[in-house]
């Protein structure tokens, strides 16, 4: 076997010599840690993924209280009935953001799961899937409610 630099293989050759087999050994272990690279990135990917729709939830449950206070302060005041129905479609508007939130969470929070039973053995003690793991324990409530 020998090194051909052009394919970045091992190709046979007429004989094998140990620096040869070091360059294997080393091609080996360099294909571990691209894939090992891989797993951490998807990890990474994942957990920004439900980091994110995590926050989006909590903003638009926080907006469906301010919309919907601001609603009732609308109709204690009189206003006008135009207003009122337009106030009303926006507390909608937000409160059907809400559920869409909330597949996307539980579709992210799936993802996230089969990532780490994928990838967990290949990271362990990375930052990573400390992170990763630290995210579905957030989550896991908010999704049984």
């Amino acid at each position: 076997f020998f090194w051909d630099p052009r394919g970045s293989t091992i190709t046979p050759g007429h004989h094998t010599t140990h620096a040869a087999r070091r360059r294997l050994a080393s091609f080996r272990s360099s294909t571990n840690m691209a894939d090992n690279k891989e797993a951490l990135r998807t990890l990474k990917i994942k957990t920004g993924v439900m980091t994110r729709a995590k926050k989006e939830l909590a903003m638009y449950r926080k907006e469906v209280t301010a919309e919907g206070e601001k609603l009732q302060a609308m109709q204690d005041a009189g206003r006008d009935p135009h207003d009122i129905k337009q106030q009303d479609q926006v507390l909608s508007e937000s409160t059907m953001m809400i559920d869409d939130c909330e597949n996307r969470m539980e579709h992210a929070f799936n993802d996230l799961l089969a990532a780490i039973d994928e990838h967990g053995e290949s990271c362990v003690d990375s930052e990573e899937l400390t992170a990763a793991k630290a995210i579905l324990d957030e989550v896991e409530p908010l999704l049984e409610v």
